[in-house]
């Protein structure tokens, strides 16, 4: 038991310091010199291993060993439908989420959602997520562009958020912007 629990603790801090990796490495840049936001190779690694290896995998052992009764049956069902949902939807997620910030304003392009752009005047709030490390911007219509702490190039992405938006709208997202202050680089 115990072993196990260390094992899942392992991954967890694995996972943290991939965050902070991620967090320390500059965003890429567009053609025209905006900021790209977008998962690094290691998180797109997991959604492949996750979505795609394991998957295939399992399927060709389901497929190789005999099942000898339906309980064997719906265990390797029930794992292979985690996997495959799971891990596939993260893989999608990981493979086509793109953030632009631009000096314009913020754009995302999201595998679930159409294309959402919102305008550096038209921000009313700023909120962080804690529950599941998202940024969370909310237009004047009310559309959400939501942002994982996780995509390489966060840091500069919230540095751009405190020299762009008025402090009196990043209220409820006061705690992940301590964590990288304002600093006096030019905006794009």
């Amino acid at each position: 038991m115990q072993s196990n629990l260390f094992i899942v603790g392992m991954v967890a801090v694995g996972f943290q310091v991939w965050m902070l990796l991620a967090a320390r490495q500059h965003p890429k840049q567009d053609a025209k010199g905006n900021m790209v936001l977008r998962y690094g190779w290691h998180l797109r690694a997991f959604g492949f291993a996750t979505g795609l290896l394991i998957p295939g995998i399992l399927a060709i052992l389901f497929v190789a060993a005999p099942v000898r009764t339906v309980s064997d049956y719906v265990l390797m069902s029930l794992i292979l439908a985690f996997f495959g949902i799971g891990g596939g939807y993260y893989f999608i997620e990981s493979m086509a989420l793109r953030i632009t910030v631009s000096p314009e304003g913020i754009e995302s392009i999201s595998p679930w959602r159409k294309p959402r752009f919102i305008r550096w005047t038209d921000i009313q709030e700023i909120v962080y997520s804690k529950s599941n490390g998202l940024v969370i911007v909310i237009g004047a219509l009310g559309e959400k562009i939501r942002v994982s702490l996780a995509v390489i190039g966060i840091r500069d992405f919230l540095q751009e958020i405190q020299s762009r938006v008025p402090e009196s709208r990043c209220g409820k997202a006061s705690e992940v912007l301590q964590w990288f202050p304002r600093q006096d680089a030019k905006p794009l």
